[in-house]
């Protein structure tokens, strides 16, 4: 195979682009379907989000703001084109198939039955564009008893087994304090859209679509629970930060404390993988590892787990990662501006291999003029006419 061919657009790949130029389409709210977009926009993809007119992404409502700029959209959005586009008008549905025939992806997580109600089903886009590739993630999936049911990140994670292994023995099973089902959902579906590519570009085959309910992802990653419990016949017992499933490992710990003996009170977590670990622990640690860490200083702290030998690590969090040398460095974390917030901290490109991110909230409508006079060839006189009916 040539190395052009492993380009998933057949242009070949530049730098750090390993999806250069595809022209995707974003129908996404909130979390899961803007995630998927957000990181194909990373990688080089020409993402056009389409929004509601007057309402927009709900996301744009959600979590603190700055000046009143809502910084969770702004990471959300960086990197993309902003429209709005009024699906239920026929003009405006009219417009979107135009883009719908120019597109390589299409990202949507509306509830299954929407666009088939829209007149934009699956069959409907295959007519226009028989070699999209459309990535659907609700929910339950478009198929099944329980497909017309709406879809939530927790109720997913309940789902999928892994709020069954988390938390202390004995106690009531957690969430984590993110959208884990969301944002899993959302790499697992570039994953499949990269798989259809690749069908598409390299092998020959036609577009097609991929089907995924949120729960999914972390099922797969908890694949090794089937065949466990289906042998054992008995659920895991959560054990805290232990692996519940032990794989042949003897039982492990990671215990946790404050340093209350600096101005910031750190926390750290200390890997203890085996007996002898835990001996070395036990020797440099008096009375107890919350009264030691009480009395030292964060360097203290690391100097003498360092010199046992035992690996440990700072619970880092969003301020204290943005703050870091090491982040930094490694471009995890990058600073960047917006013209009405000014400078703030994005997280860096999946690649590290590009330019920094462009960090941007756009307002409501934002880009329709440059994306479609760009792509549909409307003046400004077309433009203002069809905002003023509605359909824009």
């Amino acid at each position: 195979m040539n190395q052009k061919a492993l380009s998933l657009d057949g242009r070949g790949l530049g730098e750090g682009e390993s999806l250069h130029k595809l022209k995707v389409l974003e129908l996404g709210a909130v979390i899961a379907g803007p995630f998927a977009g957000s990181l194909m926009a990373e990688l080089g993809s020409d993402v056009v989000k389409v929004e509601t007119p007057g309402a927009g992404d709900s996301l744009r409502g959600m979590g603190p703001t700055k000046d009143g700029w809502p910084l969770w959209f702004g990471a959300s959005a960086r990197e993309k084109s902003c429209v709005t586009l009024n699906l239920k008008h026929a003009e405006g549905k009219a417009m979107f198939l135009r883009l719908i025939a120019r597109a390589d992806v299409l990202v949507e997580n509306f509830r299954p039955g929407v666009l088939e109600r829209l007149g934009l089903s699956w069959s409907d886009l295959q007519a226009v564009n028989p070699n999209l590739v459309m990535l659907s993630i609700s929910g339950f999936g478009q198929t099944g008893p329980q497909k017309a049911r709406p879809g939530f990140g927790k109720i997913a994670e309940g789902l999928s087994g892994i709020v069954n292994l988390t938390g202390p023995g004995g106690r009531s099973p957690l969430f984590v304090g993110f959208s884990l089902a969301d944002a899993s959902a959302g790499l697992f579906g570039i994953f499949g859209v990269a798989a259809a590519l690749y069908r598409r570009d390299v092998l020959g085959s036609a577009g097609g679509r991929i089907d995924l309910a949120l729960y999914e992802p972390l099922m797969r990653m908890l694949d090794c629970q089937l065949a466990l419990h289906a042998e054992t016949g008995a659920p895991p017992a959560r054990s805290g930060g232990n692996d519940p499933y032990s794989f042949g490992i003897p039982s492990s710990d990671r215990p946790s404390f404050r340093s209350t003996g600096s101005a910031s009170g750190d926390w750290y977590l200390i890997a203890v993988p085996d007996s002898e670990a835990l001996s070395r622990l036990e020797r440099l640690v008096t009375p107890s590892l919350e009264q030691w860490g009480a009395r030292l200083s964060n360097g203290d702290i690391e100097t003498a787990l360092r010199g046992s030998g035992l690996d440990f690590t700072l619970v880092f969090d969003g301020l204290s990662i943005a703050r870091s040398p090491y982040f930094q460095a490694r471009g995890d974390v990058v600073e960047t501006e917006h013209h009405g917030i000014g400078k703030i901290t994005a997280a860096g490109r999946v690649d590290g291999l590009r330019p920094d991110p462009v960090y941007r909230p756009p307002v409501l409508g934002e880009d329709n003029a440059a994306v479609f006079g760009r792509l549909l060839g409307l003046d400004e006189t077309e433009l203002k006419r069809l905002t003023d009916e509605g359909v824009i």
